[in-house]
């Protein structure tokens, strides 16, 4: 037959260690929510600026293509995706947790239309998700150019498994 004796000061001891490690799990939550946002973020901005994936996107279409090299020439970025949707990727709250992404009821300027002139600018204000959901997922004729979904499987492969054992790393520690 065995006997147990604990000691009072090690009974408040386990108790403070075990409140210190369940402190740091709760703060690790947001912690790991918010630095996977913002790390996400950034391989997404760099991705659409360098243009990671554009290999992989179906080719324009002829009239298109002649369309896009007349403005290249010229020095217009109107076909880059700059503007809106690269200054609207930002970090926003959900719930409990933090995302990264163009947050809803963000609306251009108006005035873009593929038929505006200097002096003529045709069109009303669109979401600015609209700009992104028709690249990511293409639209009549407009075939798609993904950015979004390639960046979050690149990042599921790497970074967030990086993130995650950072944050095991810190829960570990203060179980000390």
């Amino acid at each position: 037959m065995f006997k147990w004796e604990i000691k009072q000061t090690d009974i408040v001891k386990m108790r403070k260690s075990l409140l210190k490690l369940q402190s740091m799990i709760e703060h690790e939550a947001g912690v790991l929510s918010y630095n996977n946002a913002a790390s996400f973020r950034a391989m997404l901005l760099r991705n659409i600026l360098t243009q990671k994936f554009a290999t992989t996107y179906a080719p324009y279409s002829p009239r298109y293509a002649e369309w896009k090299t007349q403005k290249m020439l010229l020095g217009s970025h109107f076909w880059k995706l700059f503007g809106d949707v690269l200054e609207n990727i930002t970090l926003h709250r959900r719930n409990d947790g933090w995302f990264a992404g163009i947050p809803e009821g963000i609306y251009d300027s108006g005035g873009k239309s593929w038929f505006a002139t200097k002096t003529n600018r045709v069109g009303k204000k669109k979401p600015v998700s609209m700009y992104a959901i028709v690249m990511e997922e293409g639209l009549n004729s407009h075939p798609a150019r993904p950015m979004f979904g390639p960046t979050l499987d690149e990042y599921a492969a790497g970074e967030w498994i990086r993130q995650a054992e950072q944050s095991l790393k810190r829960i570990n520690e203060a179980w000390r």
